[in-house]
């Protein structure tokens, strides 16, 4: 079951809304890929509600494929959890996280 929405809240920025989860993240790696080749620059956060850690996976795709397209992606509101699993696997840097 598909729990998580992209919505295009601007020209460049793309909001995930729900759950991010095993279940879902092959379908939302590839609708968000399909983005970034349609200008999308910003992926927001806020409104996601769960992540397991196959989400960090779906980020560290979506910055891979931006790189590829010389495309500067930025992720904004990533949740804490999230940092935290960025953190441990060592990837912040990837994602530009700011370590603190």
């Amino acid at each position: 079951m598909d729990n998580l929405i992209l919505q295009q809240a601007a020209d460049d920025s793309v909001k995930l809304i729900g759950q991010l989860t095993f279940d879902n993240a092959k379908s939302v790696y590839r609708q968000g890929k399909s983005l970034l080749s349609r200008n999308v620059r910003t992926f927001d956060l806020a409104e996601l509600t769960h992540s397991d850690s196959s989400g960090l996976a779906v980020l560290l795709a979506w910055q891979q494929d931006a790189e590829n397209l010389q495309i500067d992606l930025e992720y904004q509101h990533i949740p804490k959890q999230m940092q935290a699993m960025a953190s441990l696997c060592e990837v912040s840097n990837i994602l530009n996280i700011a370590e603190k």
